[in-house]
């Protein structure tokens, strides 16, 4: 299932871009994600960081129980406009950002699609998810200095 969320931050769309990587060149996700109750171990895989082809790996812990262990690659990247990743091994997922300019800010559509294996499960806690996936990017655009927004959202971009 998909889930979506926007938001208007209050820079341009080369700052945010920058912000959105800046963990994965320091190798330390809790720039961007809460670790009150989890952990998060991310390290590059491959030689070259960022852009097409670059792969991470990623270990998350919730309450030091182990949950998720997952490779995920780059599958797109146009700086300072989109950036798209698959899961390639640990679970099924794709997830993407997408920036538009908007005269002083920038509109920021960030998509995941996964399921939580079961359709009913994946409505019922649809508000949840869409809610925690704009809660994590604000939070980690505002740890970089720049303010966000949520948005009603508008149609995703075609791919």
């Amino acid at each position: 299932m998909r889930y979506t969320t926007q938001l208007e931050a209050q820079a341009g769309p080369e700052e945010i871009f920058d912000a959105f990587h800046r963990y994965k060149t320091s190798e330390d996700p809790s720039r961007f994600f809460p670790s009150s109750l989890s952990r998060m171990d991310f390290h590059v895989v491959t030689k070259h960081t960022l852009g097409v082809g670059a792969i991470y790996d990623w270990r998350i812990w919730a309450l030091g129980i182990p949950v998720l262990k997952f490779r995920e690659q780059v599958v797109e990247w146009e700086a300072a406009k989109a950036v798209a990743y698959k899961a390639i091994s640990g679970w099924e997922m794709y997830f993407r950002v997408d920036l538009k300019p908007k005269m002083e800010s920038t509109l920021v559509t960030v998509a995941i699609d996964f399921s939580l294996g079961v359709l009913f499960l994946d409505r019922l806690f649809r508000p949840f998810i869409e809610w925690g996936l704009n809660r994590v990017c604000r939070r980690g655009l505002r740890k970089e200095g720049i303010s966000a927004a949520k948005m009603r959202l508008e149609p995703p971009p075609a791919h």
